[in-house]
């Protein structure tokens, strides 16, 4: 009997997620100077000892190196409910450097030690959204 439950809790976690993020409803306002980014994190079947690592960067033309090497514009840690889910609304204001030609938003399980590199084609790899930012405004 204690094997059954045993078995039945371990597939409803696995049946809950890979932990893996989502970044979902980007949504950008406003002109360079003043920006209003905003974006969904989700997560199901995080580990309790895990978190979901969030991070934003201005980037240059590549989409991928940062303008400041080293800072973040915005950096978070989440940490998962008692059901192993991680869930946030961020909205913040942004101002983004002349040489900045968009915006760089990643999203890692970092308590399952895959690697934190976009390019990465793993099931639990981080989620990374890139997007050009118009330099008219």
């Amino acid at each position: 009997m204690v094997a059954l439950s045993v078995a039945v809790l371990g597939a409803a976690d696995a049946a809950g997620g890979n932990g893996r993020p989502t970044i979902t409803d980007v949504k950008v306002d406003g002109p360079r100077s003043n920006l209003k980014l905003s974006f969904n994190v989700k997560a199901d079947g995080v580990q309790s000892d895990a978190t979901i690592e969030v991070s934003v960067t201005a980037v240059r033309a590549d989409l991928a190196t940062p303008v400041q090497d080293g800072v973040d514009d915005y950096s978070s840690q989440l940490r998962p409910n008692d059901k192993g889910v991680v869930e946030q609304r961020v909205s913040m204001a942004m101002s983004l450097p002349s040489q900045a030609e968009g915006i760089s938003i990643e999203a890692l399980n970092a308590g399952d030690g895959t690697e934190d590199q976009c390019q990465e084609h793993s099931k639990r790899g981080p989620t990374c959204t890139r997007f050009r930012v118009s330099t008219n405004t």
